[in-house]
């Protein structure tokens, strides 16, 4: 029976640090596979943020190239209303003069009109 006993207890404690061993062994695995996971998401989301930033620099570019578009067509439709702005002061001088023209050749005809009678 003593020697059962030993046998038992020999038995347990060989269990005992077996099982110890089985868990220590789990947990570093399972850190480990904790681990692989983490860098594999922090990969993916590395990938990710590499995709939207080349999203984010061919939208610069096109919006880029957009707005030295729109810059030309502006400049071009500033540089028409300022020749068309040019072109209506020209008019507007050349009425004026017209006006004052035909004020004085009216006058003028009236005056003679006047004398010839």
């Amino acid at each position: 029976e003593g020697r059962l006993q030993a046998n038992e207890t020999a038995f347990f404690l060989a269990y005992k640090n077996f099982m110890y061993t089985v868990q220590k062994e789990f947990k570093e695995l399972k850190q480990k596979a904790d681990e692989e996971e983490t860098k594999t998401r922090r990969d993916s989301k590395i990938q990710s943020l590499e995709k939207e930033l080349d999203w984010f620099m061919h939208e610069a570019l096109r919006l880029d190239e957009l707005c030295k578009k729109h810059k030309k067509d502006l400049d071009k439709w500033k540089s028409k209303a300022e020749a068309l702005e040019d072109d209506r002061q020209f008019l507007e001088n050349s009425i004026k003069t017209a006006k004052k023209n035909n004020k004085s050749l009216r006058g003028a005809v009236e005056k003679a009109q006047t004398s010839a009678y």
